[in-house]
């Protein structure tokens, strides 16, 4: 596109810190963009959490800041004059009165700007039944386009709307700062399993120390790290009297946040990565394990399976409980070359899930 042309693009959307996947795939898409030369980037940034503990809480501070990026997102569409707003919304709870205020006033002050909004979970459907929405969302997304993580939650969370005037695009989540991997510092019969995620409840972090605990003594040189930050203090204190009562202080690392080369070694030195998480939609710290070419335990097979095939790129845990974790993990541990041949396909599916993402975010952001 010559440059005289370039398409305008205005963000409106969360970005670290605090981390989470919504946060994280809302930074990849506005770095995939805002370095591409086709586009004219503006950002305005819905941060409103100081932590994890701050994300659901409702605070005054919160109210008078939403109303300060009002009126800055006004200026933004009068002076900026936007081709296109993309817009990471949550229209769900107390912040879709928020949200839909910000969808409004860019439908009114910039009629005929193309509207893409970003969904990062699921719930739409529930909250719209519950208080009897539908109608609400078939008026407020008129005319938008919708991303969602994957065909099954479009099917799932959008269809069932009924939504007139109103273009649904299904493209997963992708990753954008893998850089090169270390070189591994463990011993060779060493098997150490990862996981990495915020250490909120449903994550299962706790059930996979369990899993564990029965499998250390088949094998002696297992050793299990569990990465990540927490929204309190005591949740690292709880998860180490856990594991001082279970006898596992010499194989359990509990390492707290880590991010850059701390968290690339991390990778370099694991085996096996398990996520075994309650409520997961398109979990991007999966896709960074398979970028590394770590073999992936997970849950969210409704979500995932229409990318990746099980036992073939990933391996699924459909109950979460500690003897099914434990089950994949010792198929795992006891057959290195089904390991190798899986975290090898997933490796090239998640490049090709990258390139794919980007390339469909680009096309529908252009100005039409």
């Amino acid at each position: 596109m010559p440059k005289q042309t370039k398409t305008r693009v205005l963000f409106l959307v969360q970005l670290p810190p605090p981390l989470h996947g919504a946060s994280t795939m809302n930074q990849s898409v506005f770095n995939a963009i805002s370095t591409d030369n086709q586009f004219e980037t503006r950002l305005i940034s819905l941060s409103f959490a100081r932590d994890l503990a701050d994300l659901q809480k409702v605070r005054f501070g919160k109210i008078v800041k939403a109303f300060a990026i009002l009126f800055r997102l006004i200026g933004q569409l009068l002076t900026f004059r936007p081709h296109t707003v993309y817009f990471s919304m949550v229209p769900l709870n107390f912040v879709l009165i928020r949200d839909a205020i910000y969808l409004l006033t860019i439908k009114i002050l910039s009629p005929k700007s193309k509207y893409v909004l970003h969904f990062h979970r699921s719930g739409l459907i529930e909250y719209a039944t519950k208080w009897r929405l539908k109608w609400f969302y078939r008026l407020l997304f008129r005319r938008c386009d919708i991303i969602h993580l994957s065909e099954s939650l479009v099917k799932k969370e959008i269809e069932p709307l009924n939504l007139k005037n109103v273009k649904i695009h299904a493209i997963p989540n992708f990753i954008d700062d893998i850089e090169p991997i270390p070189e591994k510092t463990i011993s060779v019969g060493h098997d150490n399993i990862l996981f990495l995620s915020n250490l909120l409840p449903h994550k299962g972090y706790n059930t996979l120390v369990d899993a564990f605990a029965l499998l250390e003594k088949e094998y002696p040189n297992l050793t299990l790290t569990i990465a990540g930050p927490a929204p309190s203090q005591n949740v690292f204190i709880e998860l180490k009297n856990k594991i001082t009562t279970l006898g596992l202080d010499k194989k359990v690392l509990v390492t707290g946040k880590v991010d850059g080369a701390e968290k690339r070694k991390l990778f370099a030195n694991a085996t096996i990565f398990v996520l075994p998480s309650e409520r997961e939609y398109f979990p991007l710290v999966v896709l960074e394990a398979m970028a590394y070419g770590v073999a992936v335990i997970s849950s969210s097979r409704d979500n995932l399976e229409c990318y990746f095939q099980d036992g073939k790129e990933i391996m699924y845990i459909d109950a979460i409980k500690p003897s099914s974790i434990a089950k994949h993990l010792k198929k795992l541990i006891d057959e290195p070359d089904l390991r190798n041949i899986i975290a090898s396909n997933a490796s090239l599916k998640s490049k090709e899930i990258q390139r794919e993402s980007v390339n469909r975010l680009k096309e529908l952001l252009k100005a039409t």
